[in-house]
């Protein structure tokens, strides 16, 4: 689910659903001592149901615990049926839990936030047609050309997705370094051979790869190491 998505239906009842949501939510922080943030909302008229994803700030995961999750489902509900009425409120399917375990993160708001995490990264830019890239033509463009060309083409042969660890983040000047993970998935993007170049060149700074913030397509918390 795309961070900071709020689905409401174009109705009065999804906004008012939606305003349930975020007093619940400051009852949880300002009474509870709780860290909760609104991650996604969605709101379907035609079965009149709601889906809610919330997270921790404090936590290392951005998970809220199931405690967490309970209280802040019992405030929701406390919230919404005096927003709505009750009997309103009753028929309404409510579906609260958090972002999940690999998580989309927001680029490049949530970078730095999880920087000590595994990250999945998609990324568009042009290895150029000689081995090299646009820019500095250094060793990990040349790796990853290599194993461009083994891939089949397609309509998005420019995107490709990894698993990394994010060694710098520049918010302000849209800069971010990533040094490669040895998992199964890069193994299977890139081949036994350029994987393991690549994170052993890391250690010396010339298996880094460096993007712009508008060269990350997508990027989430990745679990398999």
């Amino acid at each position: 689910c795309v961070p900071g998505t709020i689905v409401t239906g174009g109705s009065a009842m999804g906004e008012k659903v939606l305003k349930a949501v975020n007093v619940a939510i400051n009852d949880a922080n300002t009474s509870h001592e709780k860290s909760l943030a609104l991650f996604s909302f969605g709101f379907d008229v035609g079965s009149s149901s709601v889906s809610v994803r919330i997270e921790k700030m404090d936590d290392s995961f951005g998970s809220p615990t199931l405690d967490e999750i309970t209280l802040f489902g019992r405030l929701f509900n406390d919230h919404l049926g005096s927003g709505v009425g009750e009997d309103v409120a009753e028929d309404i399917s409510i579906e609260v839990s958090s972002p999940g375990a690999e998580r989309e993160l927001r680029v490049p708001e949530d970078l730095e936030r999880f920087a000590h995490l595994p990250m999945r990264v998609r990324f568009s830019v042009s290895l150029g047609g000689d081995g090299q890239g646009e820019g500095s033509g250094s060793s990990v463009e040349t790796l990853l050309k290599k194993a461009k060309t083994k891939r089949k083409k397609s309509n998005d042969d420019d995107v490709m997705s990894f698993e990394a660890i994010l060694m710098f983040v520049d918010a302000a000047q849209g800069k971010t370094k990533w040094e490669f993970v040895e998992c199964r998935s890069n193994e299977k993007l890139l081949g036994r051979k350029v994987l393991k170049q690549l994170a052993s060149n890391g250690d010396e700074g010339c298996g880094i790869l460096e993007l712009e913030g508008h060269e990350i397509v997508r990027a989430a918390l990745h679990l398999e190491i």
